[in-house]
């Protein structure tokens, strides 16, 4: 959901009445959603006193409200024809330094604004002040550190090398991911995920038609571990996590540790089992 009081003080840091923000992250900080369109234009311009206005392409619909009003676009549209209806053209229009220059261009060329100034010093500037949500969230971040040390901490035994240490840490994508395996004489793959923030997670593939609550994982101790085997999966099957934030945004994710991915441009991981894998790069 938009935050009123992040927005405001960008504007009031900014030399004008109106910015576009690009920047993916400096969206996320206003809004709470993350969108990463690639090489899509994603757009949130801003006014004072005016609702925000987010520019998404249709490939990136979703439903929930943000407190902004969404336009579709898509790839074939003008974003600048799309933009002079709503950017004041008598005002100096704040973009970010991340704006692509094929989407800059016709902005100038179409004279949408009176002239285009840097607006992401605005935005940094803001972002720079902690607010009581930020510090918390820092907190918590902190708190997740701490305990994850401590669970590194117990590694070193007596007579332990530090190599040995070393190789069971990095020994954790044996436990994250996807494995097949058996257990209770059923086959199907465990899944786990490491989501220190989230309210719930589940997983969602070709197993379970994709149903959000056909597979609820279960937080495995006190750092953030998500876990669940499901009977029936199988190798090959394609996958991702689904994320209930920790402000109820809702998050389809691929496996950080998953050993297979879909081709683009699909983005879900795939079910592989690397246990018999032979290298081929002795060379190296």
């Amino acid at each position: 959901m938009l935050d009123e009081k992040r927005m405001n003080r960008v504007l009031e840091k900014l030399d004008t009445d109106q910015m576009l923000i690009t920047d993916p992250f400096a969206i996320y900080y206003l809004t709470g959603r993350w969108i990463f369109a690639g090489e899509r234009f994603l757009g949130l311009l801003i006014k004072k006193g005016k609702k925000p206005i987010l520019y998404l392409n249709e490939l990136f619909r979703f439903d929930e409200d943000l407190g902004v009003t969404k336009k579709m676009i898509t790839d074939t549209d003008s974003v600048a024809e799309l933009l002079k209806y709503d950017v004041d053209p008598n005002k100096a229009l704040g973009v970010d330094k991340t704006l692509a220059a094929r989407f800059l261009l016709p902005m100038i060329d179409g004279a949408i604004a009176s002239k285009f100034i840097n607006g992401s010093l605005a935005v940094d500037h803001t972002r720079a002040i902690k607010d009581e949500e930020e510090i918390a969230l820092m907190r918590e971040s902190s708190h997740i550190n701490d305990l994850a040390m401590a669970e590194f901490k117990k590694l070193p035994k007596s007579g332990i090398t530090e190599i040995e240490v070393a190789n069971q840490m990095l020994d954790i994508y044996k436990k994250l991911g996807a494995h097949p395996t058996t257990q209770g004489r059923k086959k199907g793959v465990y899944f786990a995920v490491w989501a220190p923030n989230a309210q719930s997670v589940s997983v969602v593939g070709d197993f379970n038609s994709w149903d959000t609550e056909a597979n609820p994982m279960v937080k495995a101790g006190p750092i953030g571990v998500f876990e669940v085997f499901v009977p029936g999966a199988k190798i090959g099957d394609l996958y991702k996590f689904f994320i209930v934030g920790m402000h109820g945004e809702e998050l389809y994710k691929a496996d950080p540790y998953g050993n297979e991915a879909e081709l683009r441009p699909g983005t879900a991981s795939k079910v592989a089992d690397i246990g018999d894998y032979k290298w081929k790069d002795s060379t190296w």
